[in-house]
């Protein structure tokens, strides 16, 4: 459709070399890259939790808590 390249490429090598490729031709170009959305969703989370866990027991949010 609109005459812009397209390729399909899975993550780790194949994406690099699909972008390598985009790259060179100069312009738009569209790389379409399967995935996983319940396992993506599943990272997301636990990225999440981790992220909030460490800002927790970082102490940085302590002078804005109300006192006890």
């Amino acid at each position: 459709m609109f005459g812009v390249p397209y390729m399909r490429a899975e993550i780790g090598e194949e994406f690099r070399a699909a972008f390598t490729t985009a790259l060179d031709l100069g312009g738009p170009a569209l790389i379409e890259v399967p995935s996983d959305s319940a396992l993506f969703e599943s990272q997301r989370k636990r990225l999440n939790q981790i992220v909030a866990e460490r800002i927790r027991s970082s102490g940085v949010l302590d002078p804005f808590r109300p006192p006890p």
